[in-house]
């Protein structure tokens, strides 16, 4: 095929940003462990650092232009050339994991004038630092509750406090799968101003991203995933990446360099690997999950299910996902009658792994307020609808059927205990 054509992102995703050429005709890209890369002149390594901030510079240098595998690496510009595929995004970075890239794009962009707004339940680890770390750092912090009314409620803060640089938005919630219009943030964001520039919108995508959601065709800035999850997808590598236009990932690219959140060569030569299945990973996780989360909402011992595909016809719910998703993801939250209900359904899985993370070839299960969200306050997580009551369930790639009959003997187990 001419390289002339426009390639499909199925087809991108396998092809772009490595030649044979490059490494002895190697199919496959070999695995660069290397600390650092040697210069052929003095006047080639001045180079080279005057052009490492500077995508144009660095452009025109081309393959050579390494210096050090905490600034960059063959295997990192491999993976970041096509994770940027299915989002279309300008320019990605590789992080040594989920939460260094939240931390680390955050700090690069922070204002010391201004705040932090963001959208509650996220993750627990994302929540712990915002309200204990951030402040620290002399970043200010506000939250709102995700959901039909985030929109609403960032205005109001807005209103009351100024524009933050920053909304902060995972959409869905970790882990109650409300969906936060993201579209409708970003044109909150783009009618402010502060001090000539306006607030970033910056999206955790781990859940239903890169296949299912694209915050960026809706007006996002940033895009922010943990690859440990579905882009890992084999539970055997730990990152995250930022996405977004050049001039912003030059902004944050600097402060990965200095402060040493990169990806490793090798975390980064697996995380290529998995790209190539991605799409099918995904799609088949959300075709199981659909089939449990109905049979979850029919069963009587089930007080409520949270999935897309659940909410009701005419919802406001039902809308923001129709306007900003093409499918619903492998992840269903679901609330028994009691925590210890929750805990005998959880200890009665056989099929299912008993372990947090998510986005796995294989089927996990946990209970986030004991676990994933443990460190928040049990207060505020009654407040953002992390229940005692709440089991959370990652969707792998078994056999659909032995799945589904895992989970509903774990339920009767469950009721009758």
């Amino acid at each position: 095929m001419s390289k002339d054509k426009k390639l499909k992102p199925e087809t991108e995703i396998i092809e772009s940003g490595y030649s044979p050429l490059d490494a002895f005709m190697s199919a496959k890209p070999p695995l660069y462990l290397t600390s650092t890369f040697v210069f052929k002149s003095a006047e080639a390594g001045e180079e080279f650092f005057a052009a490492l901030h500077d995508p144009g510079k660095r452009a025109a240098i081309g393959k050579e232009g390494l210096i050090y595998s905490r600034l960059d690496n063959p295997n990192l510009r491999i993976f970041e050339s096509r994770l940027k595929v299915f989002d279309g995004a300008d320019a990605a970075l590789g992080f040594s994991s989920g939460m260094s890239a939240i931390a680390t794009s955050i700090l690069a962009t922070a204002r010391e004038d201004s705040y932090l707004a963001y959208a509650s339940p996220v993750y627990g680890g994302t929540e712990v630092l915002f309200e204990e770390m951030m402040p620290r750092m002399g970043v200010d912090v506000r939250a709102v509750r995700a959901g039909d009314n985030a929109p609403a409620a960032f205005a109001d803060l807005v209103e009351k406090n100024g524009p933050p640089f920053m909304f902060f938005l995972e959409t869905p919630a970790n882990p109650s799968i409300e969906m936060s219009d993201i579209g409708s943030v970003s044109e909150l964001a783009r009618s402010l101003n502060i001090d000539g520039g306006r607030p970033l919108v910056a999206v955790d995508n781990t859940f239903l991203g890169p296949i299912f959601q694209q915050p960026l065709k809706h007006g996002a800035d940033l895009v922010i995933y943990s690859c440990t999850k579905f882009i890992g997808g084999h539970s055997d590598l730990v990152a995250g990446a930022t996405l977004g236009s050049e001039k912003l990932i030059r902004q944050i690219r600097r402060w990965r360099s200095i402060i040493g959140t990169t990806i490793s060569p090798f975390t980064a030569w697996l995380s290529t690997r998995s790209l190539e299945t991605l799409d099918l990973r995904m799609r088949r996780s959300a075709e199981t999950a659909a089939k449990i989360a109905r049979a979850l909402d029919e069963h009587p011992a089930v007080r409520e299910v949270f999935y897309p595909e659940l909410f009701p016809a005419g919802s406001k719910q039902r809308a923001i996902y129709e306007k900003q998703c093409s499918g619903p993801g492998g992840l269903i939250s679901f609330e028994l009658d009691s925590k210890q209900a929750a805990f005998s359904f959880l200890n009665a899985l056989k099929v299912f792994t008993l372990a947090v993370s998510l986005g796995g070839n294989e089927s996990l299960a946990e209970h986030p307020a004991a676990m994933t969200h443990a460190d928040i306050p049990l207060e505020v997580r009654q407040k953002i609808g992390v229940s005692e009551e709440l089991a959370r369930l990652s969707v792998g790639l078994e056999h659909p059927d032995d799945l589904l009959e895992d989970v509903l003997q774990a339920l009767e187990k469950s009721s009758q205990s």
